[in-house]
C-alpha cells in the first residue's frame, strides 16, 4: 500500500551527472489502489453490520456474499505494491526502504495500537493506568489490536525482504519469472485449495511462510507484460470470482457446509486470486502521468495518497456508528442502506485523513 512518489522538481544545478530519471508513475495502478480501499471499507462495513446486528437469513446470506466477493482488496494492494517497488526502474535504496516505508508502517502499528486501545478502554468507561503500558506493548509485539492492522506486520515483512526481491526481479529474464510465478501459483494457491478441500495436507511444499510474495511478484509480472492477460478477459474473470464467491456463501450459509468457510477465508484460495488477477489485468494500462495532469488523474492521486489513512482510520468509524449510533441498516432499506452507510464511512474517512494529514508529523505515517 505504499504511495506513490512525489513528482520533483530538480534544477539542472541539483541534478548529478549519474542521476537516474525518475520512475514513470501509472494512473492505473493508482485507481487499482482506490478501487480496493474502497472494497476494503464495504468488505469490513458488511462484515461489521451482520455481526453486530439481528438480521434475517436472506440478508445474512447477503451480507457475507459481500464481503467474501470483496477478499480480492489486499492481493490487489500487494499486487501495486509489487508493481512500483520491484520496478528496477525504481530506486529503491536501503536508507529509502528504512526511513520511508517501514518506519511509516511501524509508527503507524504504535499510534494506532495506542488510538485504538484508547477507544476500546473509553467504551469500558474508565480512564487508561500506568499498568496498561504494558497491555499496549504486548498488542504492539503480538498483534492483538484491532483486525485490520494485520496487513500492516505483513507489509513490514515484505519490505524487509525487498532488496532480495529486487534482485530476482531484476535478475532474472521472463522465462525465469514465468516459472517462479507458477511455482508459486501451485504451491501458495492451487495446493492450499485441494488441501482444505479434501482434507489431505500435500507432503510437498515450498518453504515461503505465507501467499504474499506470489501477489508481490504477480503485480510486477502483470505490470511488466511478463504475464499477459488480455484486458477483456479480466473482466469475465473478475464476474466468475465474485459468482463463485456468491455460490459458495450461500451454500455455506444454506446447507451449512462449513468446509466453505476455510476456503473463502483464505488469501491462498485460486478464486481469490483469480479475481485479484482479473481486476489488475482489466485496469492494465501503458498510459503514463501526463506530465499536466488533467482533474481527473489530480482527483486520482488525492484519492491514492490517502488511501493508506482511510485503510487505518475507516475501521474506528465504523466502530463508532455501530456502536454509538446503533443505526440498523436492515431496518431501513438493507442492502441500499448497508451501501449507503459504507460510502459515507469511506468519505468521512477522506475526510478526516485529510484533515489529519495537514499536520506535519501526523503525514510522516498517515
Amino acid at each position: 500500500m505504499s504511495q506513490h512518489e512525489p513528482t520533483e522538481v530538480r534544477t539542472a544545478a541539483s541534478e548529478s551527472a549519474d542521476a537516474r530519471p525518475a520512475a514513470p508513475r501509472y494512473p492505473y495502478l493508482s485507481l487499482i489502489r482506490v478501487i480496493s480501499c474502497i472494497g476494503i471499507v464495504f468488505l469490513h462495513t458488511y462484515y461489521a453490520y451482520v455481526s453486530y446486528f439481528p438480521a434475517f437469513a436472506d440478508q445474512q446470506v447477503w451480507s457475507y456474499a459481500v464481503r467474501n466477493a470483496m477478499m480480492w482488496a489486499v492481493p490487489c494492494f500487494v499486487m501495486v505494491t509489487g508493481a512500483l517497488l520491484l520496478d528496477p526502474e525504481r530506486t529503491v535504496t536501503f536508507k529509502k526502504l528504512f526511513s520511508r516505508y517501514i518506519l511509516r508502517a511501524v509508527l503507524a502499528i504504535v499510534i494506532f495500537t495506542l488510538v485504538f486501545y484508547a477507544f476500546d478502554l473509553w467504551l469500558a468507561g474508565r480512564w487508561p493506568r500506568l499498568s496498561d503500558l504494558g497491555t499496549v506493548l504486548l498488542k504492539i509485539y503480538s498483534n492483538d489490536s484491532w483486525s485490520h492492522m494485520w496487513y500492516l506486520y505483513m507489509l513490514i515483512g515484505l519490505y524487509l525482504l525487498m532488496p532480495a526481491f529486487r534482485l530476482i526481479t531484476k535478475g532474472a529474464d521472463e522465462r525465469t519469472m514465468r516459472y517462479l510465478l507458477l511455482v508459486g501459483l501451485i504451491f501458495m494457491l492451487v495446493l492450499p485449495t485441494i488441501e482444505t478441500i479434501s482434507g489431505v495436507k500435500s507432503g510437498f511444499y515450498i518453504t515461503v511462510y505465507t501467499v504474499y510474495p506470489f501477489y508481490l511478484f504477480l503485480g510486477y509480472a502483470l505490470h511488466k507484460g511478463i504475464v499477459r492477460i488480455p484486458r477483456w478477459l479480466g473482466a469475465p474473470m473478475l464476474a466468475a470470482g465474485i459468482l463463485a464467491s456468491v455460490i459458495l456463501t450461500r451454500l455455506q450459509m444454506v446447507q451449512g457446509i462449513g468446509l466453505i468457510r476455510k476456503l473463502i477465508s483464505n488469501y491462498s484460495f485460486v478464486v481469490i486470486g483469480l479475481m485479484a488477477a482479473g481486476l489488475f489485468s482489466l485496469l492494465r494500462s501503458n498510459k503514463k502521468t501526463a506530465d499536466s495532469p488533467g482533474t481527473g488523474d489530480r482527483l486520482l492521486t488525492f484519492l491514492d495518497a490517502h488511501s493508506f489513512g482511510i485503510y487505518l482510520l475507516h475501521y474506528l468509524l465504523l466502530k463508532i456508528v455501530v456502536t454509538q449510533i446503533a443505526f440498523n441498516p436492515y431496518q431501513a432499506g438493507g442492502n441500499i442502506a448497508l451501501i449507503a452507510v459504507t460510502l459515507v464511512i469511506f468519505l468521512l474517512s477522506l475526510g478526516l485523513c485529510w484533515c489529519l494529514r495537514l499536520i506535519p508529523f501526523v503525514k510522516k505515517f498517515l
